[in-house]
């Protein structure tokens, strides 16, 4: 008991976040390769996860068994983690000397996966055999991990793979107009620049702050767009209301408007990746054999049999959710030798949180590097995390970090990217009531990812990072950092 109380409380609160250094050091000052390419806007996103704290089964298990517990399974011993993710948007201007300034919103949470350690609690205070449970509990509580990290992964990659499709479908266009003149009539430039900014500024994601800027800058007549396009080309567009207003507007006042506008778009976003998560513990608690909502609906055994035939893809299915009803938002436990012990773990206090910060950075021969310039601002620089153990709230903190990592993105004047695709099937499939032998036919949504290799005609820059224990701190596991960023105008005279 008191190891998990310890678990509950200190662990989590002197141990679980520290601060993250600033990730840009000093560069090379000679850099030999021409810049021209990369001097102008950039408009770019990012995302990433981190696993910050997992528990072990043996740390667990000690509580209840004495000596060596030796286990029969085959997935992670993982029975409860905390992954903090962060999804993130820019804007960037690089100048003549490869100086990198900008700014952009960051939008945190924190996702708790405590399936295994709610299906151990509830098994010991039923007077269950813990041991006997503990294969399906840990199969779960890996399987539930591995579904966050590539539900969370995905709905930020199809996102991008908008915005870089959008930007290749763009640039092609631009860059046939530059080769071969006689193709394309004015009319017909005029026509396409104009649908592609309606639609991109309607989007409400990363694309409407790439359009705006576009519109912005060559409402001045001194920049270029696409692959070097003059905006003259487009100057009947800009003269009506809507782009007109947006070139009075002041750049930094415009990009700080639309991506405040943005941002409650994406703390949206991140609740509902949250909401998803949370309906994970009901189905860990059913692979475990435990009761749940809905247990009555199918008997427990039924519903037992049917997470375990189906797996975490069950989750997706209309009946499934529907015996389920709404996504738990507190766990109440009791533990042997204890009247009663009440616990939740909220994650953040307020949800998923915003806040904007500043960027600084450098482009040096092939590599576009950026870092976090000064602490965040609009909110305050520290992220306060809610929970309860025994009715005694806790609410310890941790600061903000940045999305940024040392290392600094593949940058290309042009030339292939891949983005990831991901298409939606329903699968029919068959379940066997072991109750009563009654057949019932199930529709099991699938989404499949793929990559693509799109060729873009502008200047872009990739980043990814995967690894283990970030910056050599133990008690962190698993992460992924991805970012990416392209160019959207250019001065005429650089």
């Amino acid at each position: 008991m008191k190891t998990l109380i310890f678990l509950i409380s200190i662990f989590i609160i002197t141990n679980l976040f520290s601060q993250t250094p600033s990730q840009f050091g000093s560069t090379k000052e000679e850099n030999y390769q021409s810049i021209d390419a990369y001097i102008g806007d950039w408009v770019g996103t990012g995302w990433g996860w981190e696993i910050r704290f997992k528990q072990s089964a043996g740390d667990f298990g000690k509580q209840f068994v004495k000596g060596k517990i030796n286990l029969p399974f085959e997935n992670e011993k993982i029975i409860m983690s905390l992954m903090v993710t962060h999804t993130t948007h820019f804007y960037l201007n690089i100048d003549e000397n490869g100086n990198v300034k900008g700014e952009g919103i960051i939008t945190y949470d924190l996702i708790p996966n405590l399936c295994g350690l709610a299906a151990l609690t509830k098994q010991v205070n039923e007077a269950i055999n813990m041991m006997d449970k503990i294969p399906s509990i840990f199969k779960w509580a890996g399987e539930l991990s591995k579904k966050a990290i590539t539900s969370f992964n995905r709905e930020w990659a199809e996102e991008y793979a908008n915005y870089a499709g959008s930007l290749e479908e763009f640039s092609s266009f631009t860059k046939q107009c530059i080769s071969d003149p006689g193709s394309v009539t004015d009319e017909e430039i005029v026509a396409f620049v104009e649908n592609w900014c309606v639609e991109a500024s309607n989007s409400e994601d990363i694309r409407e702050l790439a359009s705006s800027v576009l519109l912005n800058r060559c409402a001045t007549g001194q920049y270029n767009f696409g692959t070097d396009m003059s905006c003259s080309l487009i100057g009947g567009l800009l003269n009506q209301e809507g782009p007109e207003s947006l070139g009075k507007m002041a750049l930094e006042e415009l990009v700080d408007q639309v991506l405040s506008k943005l941002s409650e778009k994406y703390k949206e976003k991140m609740k509902g990746i949250e909401l998803e998560s949370q309906k994970g513990e009901e189905l860990c608690k059913c692979g475990a054999g435990a009761s749940v909502v809905a247990g009555n609906k199918y008997g427990p055994t039924t519903l037992e049999e049917l997470v375990m035939q189906f797996g975490p893809d069950i989750l997706d299915a209309a009946m499934f959710q529907a015996a389920l009803g709404s996504a738990p938002f507190g766990l109440v436990l009791s533990i042997p030798g204890v009247t009663q012990v009440q616990y939740y773990y909220k994650g953040l206090k307020d949800g998923p949180e915003n806040r904007k910060f500043k960027i600084k950075g450098k482009v040096v021969t092939d590599k576009l590097y950026l870092e976090m310039d000064g602490d965040v601002y609009d909110g305050d620089k520290n992220l306060t995390v809610e929970y309860q153990v025994n009715y005694k709230k806790e609410t310890p903190k941790f600061p903000c970090w940045t999305p940024f990592r040392k290392d600094g993105a593949d940058a290309k004047e042009s030339g292939k990217e891949t983005i990831y695709e991901s298409k939606e099937f329903v699968t029919i499939k068959e379940f066997e009531d072991p109750a009563t032998g009654k057949k019932m036919k199930i529709e099991v949504p699938e989404r499949v990812t793929s990559k693509k290799e799109i060729y873009q005609n502008t200047p872009f820059a990739t980043f990814r990072e995967t690894g283990t224990h970030r910056d050599k701190k133990s008690m962190w596991h698993d992460y992924e950092y991805v970012w990416n960023a392209h160019r959207i105008t250019t001065p005429k005279e650089k």
